[in-house]
């Protein structure tokens, strides 16, 4: 990730990539069926859960990353920045010189 990213183009990666650890975890359900009972509990110790749990922490971790991009990117608007504001600014006073010029006769 780098600082100057889109919070929201990064977060639609993680929806993707949390769709992809739901498929995972899917898949290890279905590979379960399979295995014998005696190998089911080392597996899922030493394969999946530890690589399960490596993805669930950088997701974790990305989720930090977007809400502290989105408070910075909060802070960095002030007040006046707001698009809302609509006070109404100081009207300028026209003034109209009126010269008067002599007419001679």
């Amino acid at each position: 990730m780098k600082c100057d990213e889109s919070p929201d183009v990064v977060e639609e990666h993680l929806n993707e990539s949390t769709g992809l650890l739901t498929e995972f975890m899917n898949a290890n359900e279905d590979v379960l069926l399979f295995l014998p009972e005696d190998e089911k509990d080392g597996d899922q110790m030493f394969w999946f859960n530890p690589k399960k749990n490596d993805i669930c922490s950088f997701i974790t971790e990305v989720e930090n990353w977007i809400t502290a991009m989105r408070k910075q990117n909060e802070d960095a608007v002030g007040p006046d920045d707001s698009v809302s504001i609509t006070g109404a600014q100081p009207k300028k006073k026209s003034s109209s010189h009126v010269s008067q010029s002599a007419v001679s006769s």
